[in-house]
């Protein structure tokens, strides 16, 4: 019995693990857009003591989050 219940239990666990793999697999259009975004920005950086965003486009425009 026992015996059955670890074979059972490998089993849930290899297609729990394909099932989740599978998931985070993102689409074609979501790395094609995460692509052209890493290839737009030049520049990234996190101002800790403001806790800003600011980054750079390739353009030249400068954005900056706001608290």
């Amino acid at each position: 019995m026992s015996k059955m219940f670890f074979i059972f239990l490998a089993c849930v666990m290899v297609l729990g693990i394909g099932v989740s793999s599978y998931g985070n697999e993102l689409s074609p259009a979501a790395n094609q857009t995460a692509e052209h975004i890493n290839d737009s920005v030049s520049s990234l950086n996190y101002d800790t003591a403001n806790e800003q965003i600011r980054f750079t486009m390739q353009n030249g425009n400068t954005y900056t989050s706001s608290n």
